[in-house]
């Protein structure tokens, strides 16, 4: 089914409900490393350094590949749909491969192996969310999708998978994630819309442009929305790698810590869903700050609390939802809404490269280590530093929520005229 672009398409719900069981099975992967770390650091024989590696390498490629080389291919097709379905069927082949690792330099090829084809399909997903539904539904659109991942991270992984790992081994563990995200990517064959049916201009070409990249940096509210996401999702990335070796280092067992990370999943999941509609009506710059700095609140509340005491429960849950819920709105929402529309893919794009190169990468990797000299509660406090930077940056952003400009009756400036933007 080919749309003319500028036009969203009319039956969109299945093609986001595909979408959102690809995002869940991406976020099982993320959640199924965290849980089987433990035994992978004896297995393997590496330390805290390495598993920040294991946590952190898969995410390096993932928002290059996804923005240099997706984008760029899906804009020169004209086409979203065969790049966003075979980049979900190889990274469950990716999957496969992980299972059969012997060590960590096998598993570190592996999981980028892996963050290649994510990258692909994080790519798509993100930039179909903006794209097929009508401009009254983004918002919500956008929270659906943004919380595929930690229903899978954070709520499925977490309650699921250390059985899995117990009764069967986690080399079957991951054949087991692998088997389903084949299917979903057939389904896809049917429910996803052919072409762009976006507002982007179909003249446009490769996203890799460095003239469209430069135009895309010009605004400030971009090259914030790279680091704001990237500093959100260092922080969830954290709790990912570590929050089961966390849990598992009190004496916990591994089912018992999945039981008390899956409360992160249900605050982030909720999270997605009602922090962008309330950005609507509050504008994204306040939603940012408020949401970012009641996240640093909720890390350190964490942090603080007594071990699996309801107030670290009810921490998890409140870390999930304003982190998880924030990231929505500085990953898609604010760059998306700020350019013009020949420029939101490639917007989207730059803050997902932030999202998870950096976040998920640079950033995790750098932070992992840290905390491997000096303990996972320096690792966690940095999460702390990490919202609580996110919330001072937010004050610099300038608002693009519809209705709040509206009600401002502020009329933008070309971003030629525009010094900063």
């Amino acid at each position: 089914m080919n749309l003319p672009p500028g036009k969203p398409r009319r039956n969109v719900l299945p093609a986001l409900i595909t979408l959102f069981a690809g995002g869940v099975f991406l976020g099982l992967d993320q959640g199924a490393l965290g849980i089987v770390l433990p035994t992978l650091k004896t297995a393997f024989h590496f330390g805290d350094t390495g598993a920040a590696w294991a946590g952190g390498i898969q995410s390096v490629p993932e928002g290059l590949i996804g923005f240099f080389v997706a984008g760029a291919i899906s804009d020169r097709i004209g086409n979203r749909k065969p790049v966003l379905l075979w980049s979900l069927a190889a990274f469950a082949m990716m999957t496969w491969l992980t299972a059969i690792a012997n060590g960590l330099p096998a598993l570190l090829a592996a999981r980028a192996l892996m963050g290649v084809f994510a990258g692909g399909w994080i790519s798509m997903m993100f930039s179909m969310a903006t794209e097929l539904p009508a401009p009254r539904w983004r918002a919500t659109s956008v929270g659906f999708i943004t919380a595929s991942i930690p229903v899978g991270l954070g709520l499925i992984a977490p309650q699921v998978l250390p059985q899995i790992a117990i009764s069967d081994g986690w080399r079957w563990m991951y054949v087991i994630i692998g088997a389903p995200t084949i299917l979903v990517a057939l389904a896809g064959i049917v429910t996803i819309p052919r072409g762009i049916a976006s507002q982007v201009d179909p003249l446009e070409q490769a996203r890799s442009s460095a003239l469209s990249i430069g135009e895309a940096f010009r605004h400030r509210n971009v090259v914030l929305s790279v680091f704001l996401s990237g500093l959100l999702y260092c922080t969830i990335t954290l709790f990912a790698v570590f929050g089961i070796e966390y849990f598992a280092a009190q004496g916990f067992s591994i089912p018992q810590a999945g039981g008390f990370l899956s409360a992160w999943g249900i605050g982030g999941a909720i999270g997605s869903l009602i922090i962008p509609r309330v950005s609507d009506w509050t504008g994204r710059r306040l939603a940012t700050i408020v949401g970012s700095a009641l996240g640093a609140l909720s890390v350190l509340g964490f942090v603080e609390a007594s071990h699996g005491s309801a107030l670290q429960v009810a921490s998890l849950v409140g870390i999930g939802f304003f982190v998880q819920g924030t990231l929505a709105i500085v990953i898609m929402l604010v760059p998306g809404e700020t350019v013009e529309d020949r420029l939101r893919g490639k917007a989207i794009g730059l803050a997902d490269v932030g999202t998870t190169t950096l976040g998920g990468g640079v950033f995790a990797i750098s932070l992992g280590s840290i905390g491997a000299a000096f303990g996972l509660h320096t690792t966690f406090m940095l999460g702390v530093a990490c919202c609580a930077l996110t919330a001072v940056l937010g004050f610099a952003l300038r608002e693009t929520a519809p209705r709040a400009l509206r009600t401002a009756t502020v009329t933008p400036e070309p971003a030629e005229a525009v010094s900063g933007s």
